[in-house]
């Protein structure tokens, strides 16, 4: 089974009083499994038979209920000690249940598929970023901002840390979590950066916008105007 892997991760700068008070939270840990630390053979030892895998993605799955997928860096021939660079949890459908199976798996902080946007934000704070997408509303957090301080060498290697969820207002649950674990250098952020200054240009451009007389307007969940590109 392919598996989407749709991770929503926006920069938007935060200068409030609140964020400079309490900097967000960025989860690293989901299902016991570390991003950008535990290993495939964690993984086999946290899950064992119940692991599946699917063009170098490795899974559990609960019919019904929800899916995990864990996703490779590799790190060498040494394929056991590949470490996890991203994590995905989706809810297929009763995952937020009471009595789910999939109750037992919440992050290094305890959020489970179950859980509210109040608690939520009030364990990782406002997040860095937000953005509709499609029929979800998608939230991000992440440590770029002060990864590469102007005084920093291009060739500065950093690891950026990523954290985010997709919130189905119809259903008032969340729909996935996805967590991330990226190494990278300060010149390859700063290119990055410009990349997704030319997206945000080329989709407000390309934005249709309601018609001057009455009629239906373009879907705001769907068209911006965006203020930050999702990585």
């Amino acid at each position: 089974m392919k598996i989407k892997y749709a991770f929503a991760l926006l920069l938007l700068a935060q200068s409030n009083a609140e964020t400079a008070l309490r900097p967000p939270i960025i989860e690293d840990s989901l299902g016991g499994i570390i991003v950008g630390q535990s290993t495939l053979s964690d993984l086999k030892h946290r899950f064992g038979s119940r692991l599946t895998t699917d063009q170098e993605i490795y899974s559990v799955k609960w019919e019904g209920q929800c899916e995990i997928s864990f996703f490779l860096e590799d790190e060498g021939p040494n394929g056991s000690q590949s470490r996890i660079s991203k994590i995905a949890l989706y809810n297929l459908g009763h995952g937020g249940s009471k009595g789910s199976p999939c109750e037992s798996i919440q992050t290094g902080h305890g959020v489970r598929l179950s859980d509210s946007l109040q608690r939520i934000f009030g364990i990782y704070g406002k997040p860095t970023g937000h953005l509709p997408i499609g029929e979800y509303e998608a939230y991000g957090y992440d440590n770029i901002k002060n990864l590469c301080p102007p005084s920093s060498s291009p060739d500065k290697s950093v690891v950026i840390r990523d954290f985010g969820f997709d919130w189905s207002p119809k259903n008032k649950s969340i729909h996935s979590i996805n967590l991330g674990s990226t190494n990278a250098t300060c010149a390859e952020l700063e290119d990055n950066g410009r990349s997704d200054q030319a997206f945000l240009h080329a989709f407000n451009s390309a934005c249709p916008r309601p018609p001057a007389a009455s009629g239906t307007a373009a879907s705001p969940a769907l068209c911006g105007p965006l203020k930050s590109a999702p990585r």
